[in-house]
């Protein structure tokens, strides 16, 4: 029987992390001051549990999600380094202000956060644009780094200790718009232990060092050494104890904080080098450029794209509506095709102008079918429909396939000779194919052909059962022949403009 997954809630975690944190501060005051190691014990074990942790997390997590995995245990690995390194120090006697290597690690593990962040962003189709956004994480880590070897000597004391926490700031806000960012479950379970631990790490800095170790400094910040181990605990419980969930569905929320991830970083930059343009001026200017800059290329390509895309999707959209309205057996228009032309030329043509319509029908076509067979009789329409396809040529008209063996022939403009010629022509063009009908005969056509001239006393529907009309009395009289029908101008008109108010009305 499979053993169920223990699930703690937020406050326990806390009420946790506070008892480890008592504890230890009792080891600190009970102990005698030579006794370190008891301390360092304390802060490091929480440390190594992560650590394994996310090591098994990326070896069983997917492709994607590995990178952020291996990045995430790096930067533990690096943390603990840190307090490695000063427990030497501690132990070796080393000069508070020549520990140099503690602050290093801070540094690097800050930064390897900070690339961690930008790994959502690996999701972006384009490779240009996630060159851009993992550049412009990289340049913040870079100008982070460069700080710390050039600038070091510039930040003593207070400032020094703003600055390391305004980048845990940074690390934070940048992991919070990289999880509400990610679509991804396993990415963002892994950002929001990040979360977590940036959050708690924050918390405990300023607690630690801007409130009592800078506004209170009578107090002897060494003894509050537990505050440092809070982050790591906090990070162990939830990732032993709180269970992932799911994201919701990309929303437009989701896409403007997936965009403004980018953007944060590019105003993070700015602001270092600001802050570093009055002791470092080329570092300063150096990180103010790449920001502005750096951004508003990634801006120029995402922007770019996104006219491609939209060019694409348009021609896509034409593309799939051609599919919709194309019959797909004769490549010509389909009744829907044949409604929506009619409708549309009906309501362009101007009054008084002549309009055709002509219906066509091959004949004895069910013979063909039950006869010869459905493969020849798709032959004979695929035919036909050549024939209609050459012989119709107008800008404006329009060859479909009304229903199974019947085409219709939309003809704008056309007076009663000018259509009158078009279906006489393919009539005798229809009869000149190699096609034959039952009993060794050509294949004809059955046309009706309905012509008016525009006005407010007819509409699209009476010129189309006129068209109809025709075709059954042309078959009704022996078929291959064209009946046609001019119909006569009313003896009364509708005024256009009295019309279209009843219309609107």
């Amino acid at each position: 029987m499979r053993m169920r997954r223990f699930e703690l809630g937020i406050r326990p975690m806390l009420l946790l992390t506070f008892a480890y944190c008592a504890a230890h501060e009792i080891v600190i005051l009970v102990s005698p001051p030579h006794v370190l190691g008891l301390s360092y014990l304390f802060g490091g074990i929480p440390f190594i549990i992560p650590i394994v942790q996310s090591i098994v997390c990326a070896r069983r997590s997917s492709h994607e999600v590995r990178l952020g995995w291996v990045l995430w245990s790096t930067a533990l690995i690096m943390a603990l380094t840190e307090m490695l390194q000063s427990a030497w120090d501690d132990f070796s006697g080393q000069s508070q202000d020549l520990r140099i290597l503690p602050t290093l690690f801070q540094v690097v593990s800050f930064s390897i956060c900070l690339l961690l962040v930008s790994t959502p962003m690996f999701s972006e189709r384009s490779r240009l644009i996630r060159a851009f956004d993992v550049a412009l994480a990289l340049a913040v880590c870079g100008l982070c780094d460069a700080a710390f070897l050039l600038v070091h000597a510039f930040f003593q004391g207070p400032d020094w200790l703003l600055f390391l926490t305004l980048m845990r700031l940074v690390a934070l806000i940048a992991a919070v718009l990289a999880m509400r960012s990610t679509a991804s479950s396993q990415m963002h379970t892994l950002l929001r232990f990040v979360v977590i631990y940036q959050a708690v790490d924050l918390f405990s800095t300023i607690l630690l060092n801007e409130i009592m170790g800078v506004w209170l400094g009578q107090i002897d910040v060494t003894k509050l050494d537990f505050f440092l181990e809070s982050s790591p605990i906090a990070l162990a419980l939830a990732m032993r104890f709180w269970p992932g969930e799911r994201p919701k569905a990309s929303t437009s929320q989701h896409y403007l904080v997936r965009s403004g991830l980018p953007l944060f970083l590019s105003l993070t930059l700015v602001g270092l080098g600001g802050l570093l343009m009055p002791h470092q001026r080329a570092l300063g200017i150096t990180g103010c450029v790449l920001g502005i800059a750096g951004y508003i290329l990634r801006a120029t390509v995402v922007h770019s794209r996104s006219m491609a895309a939209e060019d694409k999707l348009r021609r896509d959209l034409s593309h799939l509506r051609g599919l919709v309205s194309q019959d797909a057996l004769t490549g010509v228009g389909n009744r829907r095709a044949f409604d929506e032309a009619l409708a549309n030329e009906w309501s362009a043509a101007p009054i008084g102008t002549p309009f055709g319509l002509a219906l066509l029908d091959i004949d004895y076509f069910k013979q063909v079918n039950d006869s010869l067979g459905h493969p020849y009789g798709d032959l004979c329409l695929c035919e036909v429909a050549g024939v209609l396809s050459r012989v119709v040529r107008g800008a404006a008209e329009h060859v479909c396939r009304f229903g199974g063996d019947e085409f219709g022939l939309i003809l704008p403009g056309s007076g009663l000779d000018r259509a009158a010629e078009i279906v006489e022509q393919i009539r005798d063009q229809v009869k000149g194919l190699k096609l034959r009908a039952v009993g060794g005969q050509r294949i004809t056509l059955s046309i009706g052909v309905a012509v008016v001239e525009v006005s407010g006393a007819y509409s699209v529907g009476s010129v189309l059962e006129e068209a109809d009309q025709r075709l059954y009395e042309a078959k009704r009289r022996g078929r291959d022949r064209v009946e046609f029908r001019s119909l006569p101008e009313p003896s009364w008109q509708i005024d256009p403009a009295a019309e279209q108010d009843t219309m609107v009305g």
